[in-house]
């Protein structure tokens, strides 16, 4: 991309969820280490486009780091926390859910809608 900034913010996640998806194409996967600056940039990059990878969810959706910060994706009536790490939470994002290393906080019902949505680009 002609746009410096946006093609290192592009590659950073493309990276990430690529050498995700080549590692956890195995049946024996553990999730890597991440040390805390590259953690800290994959959440801000998912903080921008969480919004448009979730746009087809008929739900709220919030994004919550352990550590505590929390961001709202989408606002709606009945709202589902979804609860991870930054890197697990980005490879939900980007439709890598049955891989992804996350829980759900919300009611029951939204859960399973949430489940069953697709998601990511």
């Amino acid at each position: 991309m002609k746009i410096k900034a946006l093609d290192e913010s592009a590659n950073l996640i493309e990276y990430f969820v690529h050498t995700e998806d080549v590692r956890r194409a195995v049946d024996r996967w553990a999730p890597r280490a991440l040390d805390e600056e590259y953690s800290d940039a994959l959440w801000d990059e998912l903080v921008k486009r969480a919004a448009i990878l979730y746009r087809g969810v008929d739900l709220g959706i919030v994004l919550v780091r352990p550590s505590g910060p929390r961001h709202v994706a989408k606002r709606a009536p009945v709202s589902v926390a979804i609860v991870g790490d930054p890197g697990e939470l980005l490879m939900h994002a980007h439709g890598r859910t049955r891989h992804a290393l996350v829980t759900f906080e919300g009611q029951p019902d939204a859960v399973a809608l949430l489940q069953s949505a697709e998601v990511g680009l």
